[in-house]
């Protein structure tokens, strides 16, 4: 599905059926950090960064890891905020470089 969203081929209707079913879960399991994770992915590949970022936010206020670093860092460039973008690429990928592989600068 992923694949076809950067295609340009993945259905709005999948994808906001799939925020739907995401959103259930997390009011069902707040503490699972893969579910706003996944979420900020889908709402960035959606082109709603300030949603990306507030979810990446919620994902790091449950367990910090250096993927939702990366990720925040893409929502934060997205939203212009180039600085911070930076900051949160950079933590990430210190805190696992071999992050850099699939990073876009």
């Amino acid at each position: 599905l992923l694949a076809a969203a950067r295609l340009g081929r993945a259905p709005v209707q999948v994808f906001n059926a799939n925020l739907a079913a995401l959103e259930t879960a997390m009011r069902a399991d707040p503490l699972e950090v893969g579910l706003p994770l996944t979420y900020g992915s889908y709402q960035l590949l959606l082109r709603h960064p300030e949603a990306a970022r507030l979810s990446y936010l919620k994902a790091l206020g449950l367990e910090p890891r250096p993927e939702i670093y990366l990720n925040l860092g893409r929502a934060l460039r997205a939203l212009g905020r180039e600085d911070e973008a930076r900051h949160y690429t950079d933590l990430a990928l210190r805190l696992s470089p071999s992050l850099a592989s699939g990073n876009t600068k």
